[in-house]
């Protein structure tokens, strides 16, 4: 029972965060008559170091880390205003956890760079079984959403012990460099995108 209450407190910390940051990006200024969203597809690998300060005992306190995920990043107006970064994805940690992970990033900026909040919700196998928790992250992501970093906070909560790590990862989507491609130029109209 104590495992699902801090599982669920948890979650609220993380959805209160969520609103937050929507409330604060609601205060750029939008267009709504000329509201023509754009995107750009990820299929994001983000290798880094996790800093475990709540590890199981008997490992080591660093380890390696790598997100693979997928989604969109949507940008309201070409110029300062909110991002929507929702991505999919699979986590893995070199202390032996394998997660699935699911965030509706939200943020601000443009096309060109966005510091974007990203609550992750996890939920996977560790060292110790079975394992839920959230990843609170703050990314700045930049050139069509094809470079990022960001530094995130995780909790994973399972078999009556908690892991928790700091965690910085570097990302890199190849598919943010189809907006210089000739051929994405030509046929982006169809995928609501604006000549560059």
């Amino acid at each position: 029972m104590a495992l699902v209450r801090r599982t669920v407190a948890a979650v609220l910390r993380s959805t209160l965060a969520a609103v937050c940051a929507v409330a604060v990006t609601s205060l750029v200024p939008i267009d709504a008559h000329a509201w023509e969203p754009d995107f750009s597809p990820i299929l994001r690998v983000a290798p880094g170091p996790a800093f475990h300060f709540a590890p199981p005992l008997g490992r080591a306190v660093t380890q390696s880390a790598v997100d693979l995920t997928a989604g969109a990043s949507f940008f309201v107006d070409e110029h300062v205003s909110l991002v929507l970064i929702p991505e999919v994805g699979y986590s893995y940690d070199h202390l032996g956890t394998h997660l699935f992970t699911l965030s509706p990033g939200v943020g601000v900026g443009e096309q060109r760079w966005s510091v974007v909040y990203h609550p992750r919700l996890l939920v996977g196998e560790a060292a110790t079984g079975r394992v839920i928790g959230v990843r609170n992250g703050v990314a700045v992501h930049a050139l069509f959403d094809i470079y990022s970093l960001e530094v995130a906070h995780e909790v994973l909560f399972g078999n009556g012990s908690t892991q928790e790590d700091v965690r910085v990862v570097l990302g890199l989507n190849p598919l943010g460099a189809l907006r210089f491609m000739p051929v994405f130029r030509g046929i982006g109209w169809m995928f609501g995108h604006a000549p560059l």
